[in-house]
């Protein structure tokens, strides 16, 4: 019996039905989409934050760092019964490296010339943590892939390499439009807006009249 009315309009439409694995699709493409939110959410919020402040906002930063450390704490208790190269937790360590470094030695108060590096340290302690980062920047698509291959396997057996493309295409879209909202943010939000959602408003917000 063929549904009639609203059913009707939902089977006929794959957003509608999420992607029913009996619609014509078999459910294919759920994987792209459920894939294409998560990641265009982050992709945007980052690329957002830039555009208004020129630079990440340490939440991000903070989730690298929880995700970092859950994954390397998770691979070591399960050691004896996973697989994972030691290369590959020497990469899950860099951040945590990072924070462990600062939580002894502090980094620089505003103004200083080097305002990402710690306080009070000699050269070496610099030389240090200067590598610790680069060496954090370097790695960071290994990290990355590791948490998207957890976090949105469905990636990975999306039909032909086409259609992974076109995810990658739809997400690096959005991010360019999250940063050109961000840099022209006057036109679009007001100082007020940010202020009321807890940020600190961008130079060159509008205020409201």
């Amino acid at each position: 019996m063929t549904p009639t009315g609203p059913r009707r309009i939902i089977d006929d439409d794959d957003l509608l039905n999420g992607f029913d694995e009996s619609g014509p699709t078999h459910g294919q493409f759920r994987g792209f989409f459920a894939t294409l939110i998560l990641t265009s959410l982050w992709a945007w919020e980052v690329a957002f934050e830039y555009g208004t402040h020129h630079v990440v906002f340490y939440h991000a930063k903070m989730r690298f760092f929880a995700l970092s450390t859950a994954l390397l704490l998770g691979a070591l208790i399960l050691r004896r019964r996973i697989r994972v190269h030691a290369w590959v937790q020497v990469v899950l360590a860099l951040p945590i490296l990072i924070v462990l470094l600062r939580l002894i030695v502090p980094v620089q108060p505003s103004g200083s010339p080097w305002p990402h590096l710690a306080t009070d340290a000699g050269p070496i302690v610099r030389i240090v943590e200067g590598a610790l980062l680069a060496a954090t920047v370097l790695a960071s698509p290994a990290a990355l892939w590791v948490i998207l291959r957890l976090v949105a396997p469905e990636y990975f057996t999306l039909p032909g390499r086409r259609v992974k493309a076109a995810l990658v295409l739809v997400v690096a879209i959005v991010a360019g439009l999250g940063f050109l909202v961000g840099r022209f943010n006057n036109q679009i939000l007001t100082c007020e807006e940010f202020i009321v959602a807890g940020d600190d408003p961008p130079r060159n917000c509008a205020h409201s009249r």
